[in-house]
């Protein structure tokens, strides 16, 4: 069987771009925040919770599904090594080319206070591509992370940026589309 259409080719999408932290306008590069780095692709976690609703006097059948909610994350392999992109995978870290532990954040500090903030992908075609924003996300470095130190490859930080709630807004949380639609809030 052979195929009738075939996708154009702006509809697949190889994403590459910048990560930015802390924008303050979406008219120009020079108000995108501060240049955290170049990443070659992000996993976006959704995260949507449902539960599903079963008829007992039908044999457990699924009647319904019920929404209950979503939080959403992004993993990201930074390939930069910067005072920038250390301090927001390190929090608690001074702005400075080393990681030192611990830091200035003791265990069991709540990071939102301190450590929240936006962040803005910019992808490297913005007519055909998908930006995406986190109205408040707080960023550390993967938990599980392993940052290979190698002559052959480049180093990378795994890291993760986690959406918390900014407002009541239906779109609080983050968006994900076209960058001429995109709204800062």
């Amino acid at each position: 069987m052979a195929l009738a259409v075939h996708p154009d080719i702006n509809e697949i999408m190889r994403l590459g771009g910048l990560l930015y932290w802390n924008p303050a306008a979406l008219d120009a590069e020079a108000n995108y925040g501060a240049k955290i780095g170049y990443i070659k692709g992000m996993k976006l976690s959704p995260q949507y919770a449902t539960v599903p609703l079963r008829e007992v006097y039908h044999g457990e059948e699924v009647i319904d599904v019920l929404y209950v909610g979503d939080s959403a994350s992004i993993t990201v392999l930074v390939r930069n090594y910067n005072a920038t992109t250390l301090g927001l995978l390190f929090p608690g870290l001074n702005a400075t080319l080393a990681v030192k532990s611990p830091g200035a954040i003791a265990p069991g500090t709540l990071m939102k206070s301190s450590y929240k903030g936006r962040l803005l992908f910019v992808p490297e075609d913005t007519t055909n591509q998908l930006c995406l924003i986190f109205q408040y996300c707080i960023p550390h470095i993967a938990e599980t992370a392993k940052i290979a130190m190698s002559h052959k490859d480049e180093s990378q930080f795994p890291c993760v940026f986690q959406v918390i709630r900014k407002t009541d807004d239906a779109d609080g949380k983050y968006y994900l589309g076209p960058i001429s639609g995109a709204v800062l809030r």
